[in-house]
């Protein structure tokens, strides 16, 4: 498992995934949960090849409910990522 550094829609990123079952472009990571990113009532985002978000649920906060559920979705991972500082 690797540990990146990012925001994801300002957001601060926790429990980043990476190389499951040998897929290496897979990104899977937690987000908006109450105390720490990856806290009761997180968000949480899978992308398959490392560019488009394949899987989309929202944090508790902001409905919970699950945005994208397309594995051909064509949304791009980096149109909703910044760097931190």
């Amino acid at each position: 498992m690797k540990s990146l550094s990012f925001l994801f829609e300002d957001y601060e990123v926790a429990v980043t995934k990476d190389a499951v079952c040998g897929n290496f472009d897979w990104l899977e990571f937690f987000y908006g949960g109450l105390a720490t990113p990856d806290g009761k009532g997180r968000g949480e985002v899978v992308s398959y090849d490392g560019i488009h978000i394949h899987y989309w649920k929202l944090p508790k906060q902001e409905g919970g409910v699950v945005k994208i559920d397309n594995e051909f979705s064509t949304e791009m991972l980096k149109k909703h990522i910044s760097v931190n500082a």
